[in-house]
């Protein structure tokens, strides 16, 4: 079973208040933990919708990774000569 956290701190400050906050996800399953990280924003609200725009854009790279890898195995497999 996995299990995700997600949350978002403050990651720099001035005279003791906050300046930026960074929101990150975290998914731990019994083989291993990912993290996903969005970009520091100035609000936390900020920083949440730029966790949700890297989440996006993750899942599009990896789309498009995926369908090239598959192309390139495709392509690497020899073909086999028909026989009658």
């Amino acid at each position: 079973m996995k299990k995700v956290e997600v949350n978002v701190h403050a990651v720099s400050w001035s005279n003791g208040k906050p300046l930026k906050w960074r929101a990150m996800g975290t998914v731990t399953s019994k083989k291993e933990t990912k993290h996903l990280f969005g970009d520091p924003a100035p609000t936390q609200e900020r920083a949440w919708d730029n966790l949700i725009k890297e989440c996006d854009l993750f899942a599009s790279v990896s789309r498009t990774i995926r369908a090239e890898v598959l192309k390139q195995q495709q392509e690497a497999q020899p073909v086999e000569e028909k026989t009658e």
